[in-house]
C-alpha cells in the first residue's frame, strides 16, 4: 500500500470513528420533546432519552415503553419475581447476576450482586419499593456504591381490564464511561427486558 493510499484510509476511519461518535452523542444526550406514550400494543416499544422527572435541569435518564394485552396482575407476579431477574437483563454488553435477596413484594426489597459491563465488575446494593395504587403498580429502586450507581423503577398501568401500559424508566452512571455512551447502550438493549415483561408465560 502508498503512502497515499495509508493517508487515505487513516482519514476515512478518523472521519468514520468522529460521525460515529457524534451519532452516538447525539443519541444519549438529545432529549425527547413529547415522550412516546402508546396506547395500544399495535404501537410496539419505544426506548428514548427522557429529562428525569422532578429532577435538577439537565438530568436525562432511558425511558422504555410498551403497552402489551394482558391483564395489569398478570405481568406484576414476574415482574417482582427478583429470583429470575437476571434472565430478563441477559444482554451481550452486560451480565445482570444477584448474589443476596431479601424481601419481597409488596413490601421493600434489597438486593445485592454485581453487573459486568464488558471487562468491568460492578457491585451494587439496592433497595427496592413498590407503591401500589389502583390500577397502578410501581418499582422504585436506588443504589449508590463506589464506581456504580443507579436509580429507576418500573411502572404498570392498567388501560383496561385485558391491556397493560408497561413503562421502564433508569438513570446509571459507570464509572470510566461517559453517561452518554452508558444511555445509548441502555436505550439499545433495554426494549427485550421490556417485552419479556409483557409476554406470556411459556
Amino acid at each position: 500500500m502508498t503512502r497515499t493510499r495509508r493517508r487515505l484510509l487513516v482519514a476515512v476511519i478518523t472521519a468514520a470513528t468522529v460521525a460515529g461518535l457524534a451519532i452516538a452523542y447525539r443519541r444519549g444526550t438529545v432529549i425527547t420533546v413529547e415522550p412516546f406514550l402508546p396506547t395500544t400494543s399495535a404501537q410496539g416499544v419505544r426506548c428514548e432519552v427522557v429529562a428525569w422527572p422532578e429532577g435538577p435541569r439537565g438530568t436525562k435518564g432511558v425511558r422504555c415503553v410498551g403497552v402489551f394485552d394482558r391483564p395489569l396482575d398478570a405481568l406484576w407476579g414476574p415482574l417482582t419475581d427478583y429470583d429470575r431477574l437476571p434472565e430478563a437483563f441477559d444482554s451481550l454488553f452486560y451480565t445482570f447476576r444477584v448474589d443476596a435477596l431479601s424481601g419481597a413484594a409488596p413490601g421493600t426489597v434489597t438486593l445485592k450482586g454485581a453487573l459486568q459491563f464488558w471487562l468491568m465488575r460492578f457491585p451494587f446494593d439496592m433497595t427496592l419499593t413498590h407503591p401500589i395504587a389502583p390500577g397502578l403498580r410501581q418499582v422504585r429502586w436506588t443504589s449508590q456504591v463506589p464506581r456504580f450507581s443507579t436509580r429507576g423503577g418500573w411502572q404498570l398501568q392498567a388501560l383496561a381490564p385485558d391491556r397493560t401500559r408497561v413503562e421502564y424508566l433508569i438513570d446509571t452512571q459507570i464509572a470510566f464511561l461517559p453517561d452518554f455512551l452508558v444511555r445509548v447502550v441502555l436505550r439499545d438493549t433495554l426494549a427485550p427486558v421490556v417485552r419479556a415483561v409483557g409476554a406470556p408465560p411459556g
